[in-house]
């Protein structure tokens, strides 16, 4: 008896090795039972439907949703309730949209809000396709669904529209305050210019008299310094104002540059003597450029008032002109260089920005 058992079962062994090795041996075969497999484990739903939306054939994504059962499903229409958490609009949407890809012959896709399954509170948003499929005659024997769960990209799309109507709201507010910034700036300015003016007039006026006593006419130069100072400020405040509201216009004229940033560069001299300072003006002996002269000199003035403000004591400041050109093309470069601790590399960027300083 027992070798009669083993003897069938041997047959048996015998029998499926040989089924194994015919089906390798059939490319065919190979074919569709790996994409029998790539179909089965994919994380989309998956169904095949004849022409009247009946399933044929789903994958095991197809199920999980709902946690249906294979057997369950086959047979079924699309759109039946178990198969959309049983709500009635969307089963009508799911028709509507495989009657629409019939008629037509059309790819058709659409997003679908369900209710999530088990849990009657929550959605899920359920992005399906539908495809006819012809056979060799041209002719639509099948439709192709498939289906992806797409809540979370959703979720995470209207988070980013929030963030963006925030951010939007927020850049309009900051906008208006920026306009009432500037316009506070603006009106300020012609509030401090009348004074300053009414000021400065007769102080100057007063400077002009022969028989000003000496230590009453210094006072009073003293006084017309700082007034102009003080008007310049005031002035330089207005076009920052401009600049931030777009109305700042320049005003080309036909100017020695060089001749310009030496008398810039000679206010500093006296400064650079007391600090022993060695300090270096280098430009051609005429430079004819069409500039806006009062914006050179007031870049010109910031750039060595930094420079000095930095150096320490006995360092030194190199103020330099030159032409450059290549072809036809011809530039200036302006350039103020000194010994002192200079800028971060990482700082660069940083200190163009409004109201801001390294260390």
């Amino acid at each position: 008896r027992m070798v009669v058992e083993l003897q069938a079962e041997n047959a048996d062994l015998r029998a499926r090795l040989a089924t194994r090795e015919a089906a390798a041996d059939d490319p065919l075969r190979v074919r569709e039972q790996r994409a029998f497999l790539l179909i089965k484990e994919m994380c989309q739903a998956v169904i095949l439907l004849d022409m009247q939306g009946t399933i044929l054939e789903t994958n095991q994504a197809g199920l999980d949703p709902a946690a249906l059962r294979r057997e369950s499903r086959i047979g079924h229409l699309l759109w039946e309730p178990s198969s959309w958490s049983g709500s009635p609009v969307v089963q009508k949407q799911v028709q509507m949209m495989f009657q629409h890809a019939i008629a037509t012959g059309e790819f058709v896709r659409q997003e679908i809000e369900i209710p999530t399954p088990g849990n009657r509170t929550e959605r899920m948003v359920i992005d399906i396709s539908l495809k006819p499929l012809c056979e060799d005659q041209g002719k639509f024997t099948f439709v192709l669904f498939e289906g992806r769960d797409i809540t979370e990209r959703k979720h995470a799309e209207e988070q980013v529209a929030r963030k963006n109507v925030e951010l939007q709201a927020l850049y309009e507010q900051v906008s208006k305050l920026d306009q009432l910034k500037s316009l506070f700036f603006a009106t300020m300015n012609h509030e401090l210019r009348t004074p300053l003016t009414l000021i400065l007039g007769p102080t100057e006026a007063l400077c002009q008299q022969p028989s000003l006593a000496p230590e009453i006419r210094q006072v009073l130069e003293v006084v017309a310094r700082n007034g102009r100072l003080l008007l310049k400020l005031v002035n330089d405040l207005l076009e920052v104002s401009r600049l931030e509201s777009g109305q700042l216009q320049l005003h080309y004229a036909s100017c020695d540059l060089s001749r310009l940033v030496q008398l810039l560069a000679a206010n500093f001299e006296t400064v650079a003597t007391e600090r022993r300072l060695t300090y270096r003006v280098q430009t051609p002996p005429a430079l004819m450029v069409e500039i806006d002269a009062a914006q050179i000199e007031r870049v010109l003035l910031n750039l060595l008032s930094n420079a000095f403000k930095f150096t320490p004591d006995d360092g030194s400041i190199t103020c330099s002109l030159e032409r450059q050109s290549i072809d036809q093309n011809s530039w200036v470069v302006l350039t103020v260089q000194d010994s002192g601790p200079g800028i971060p590399t990482a700082l660069l960027e940083m200190i163009i920005e409004r109201f801001r300083q390294t260390e």
